[in-house]
């Protein structure tokens, strides 16, 4: 970082409060909401061994991000899956974070992509659209809920569901689509491919997910470049496959489901505390160096230069006390942050606060 221009010693100015670009951490209001849903027990289609797993798993992720979510496996049919969008829909509005996750098989017909629900029976293309549920009516629920922003992750395509159905005309994969203003789509790999389902307790693409989730501190595009990453280099590592998650963003802002501004007050703390403490080393050694030339003596013209150089650091030290006070407002600032932030999260753990109801932590944008 830059040091201000030294201006009347050779000692090491104190740089101004301006350098730092202190910025106070801001909070949106709101409420966040997620549905997640895991189909896995298929009666007529290939289950899934791990799709129900990953549905807890992210479940419990969330809800301990702050998100009051509902949480389902195995769906039965389209009816009931309309209605758990219903329940979902209800909850949301302007300055809502909207999450929907699903794990579980899917297809594409015509240029929609279709979440299968766990009795589905395989019948006519029609008949298949008809009894699933379509990502564009996802959509157009978060759309209609005027919720932003709104975050659609689709662990699906794990394999052919109706592999041997050569009488249906299904694309491979999911169809590539345009989220609506204020959402971000993510598939668990990209258009047209399929993704691995794992070998432990979760898919591939939701095992980095979880892993990723719990950071302080990251805004969720660079979190998806990581899981993205993760999932890539597993993928050919160990498989011998390719598969590279795809996301589609249409939300100008910046959102990190782990607290934005904790890493960046911390870090802004730990600078203005290294400031304040040059700010008063370098008092004190101006102060000495006034008591020293106060000391002095000699040719009266000697006596005059040393009481002009004290007057200059009088000056000094009048700007590094006004730099203190600015540092030590500032520094009790975000250590108040930090206090409240710290409180609200003790209230939550006890129970004695609704975490639906805690603000959404976003930096400013």
């Amino acid at each position: 970082m830059a040091w201000a221009q030294e201006t009347r010693s050779a000692a090491p100015a104190v740089p101004p409060v301006r350098d730092l670009k202190w910025t106070k951490p801001s909070t949106l209001g709101g409420k966040r909401v997620a549905l997640v849903i895991g189909n896995a027990t298929y009666s007529q289609l290939t289950p899934l061994r791990n799709a129900g797993n990953d549905a807890e798993d992210l479940c419990a992720a969330v809800r301990a991000l702050g998100f009051a979510a509902t949480c389902q496996t195995n769906v039965p049919d389209r009816a009931e899956f309309r209605r758990l969008l219903r329940q979902f829909a209800a909850e949301l509005g302007p300055g809502t974070t909207a999450l929907f996750y699903y794990a579980g098989h899917a297809i594409q017909s015509r240029g929609d992509n279709f979440l299968l629900p766990v009795q589905l029976e395989p019948g006519s293309q029609l008949e298949l659209e008809d009894d699933s549920l379509s990502l564009s009516h996802v959509l157009r629920v978060l759309e209609d809920a005027r919720s932003a922003p709104n975050i659609i992750i689709l662990d699906a395509c794990r394999s052919d569901p109706l592999a041997g159905q050569g009488r249906l005309q299904l694309s491979r994969g999911l169809a590539r689509v345009d989220p609506p203003v204020g959402s971000l789509l993510v598939y668990a790999t990209a258009p047209g491919a399929e993704a691995l389902d794992g070998r432990g307790r979760n898919g591939l693409f939701t095992k980095h997910l979880l892993a990723h989730l719990k950071h302080p501190g990251v805004p969720l595009s660079e979190l998806l470049q990581q899981v993205a990453s993760d999932v890539e280099d597993e993928a050919r590592q160990l498989y011998g496959f390719k598969q590279v998650p795809y996301r589609s963003f249409s939300y100008s802002g910046t959102l990190c489901l782990a607290e934005c501004n904790d890493a960046k007050a911390s870090t802004q703390l730990a600078e203005l505390k290294r400031r304040s403490e040059e700010a008063m080393e370098r008092m004190r050694q101006l102060e000495s160096e006034n008591a020293r030339l106060s000391a002095g003596t000699g040719e009266p013209a000697r006596i005059e230069q040393l009481r002009r150089e004290a007057k200059l650091r009088d000056g000094e030290m009048s700007e590094l006390r006004q730099l203190l006070q600015e540092y030590r407002q500032r520094i009790t600032a975000l250590e108040k942050e930090g206090s409240e932030r710290a409180q609200q999260k003790t209230a939550e753990k006890n129970g004695t606060v609704d975490k639906a109801a805690r603000p959404v932590v976003v930096p400013a944008f």
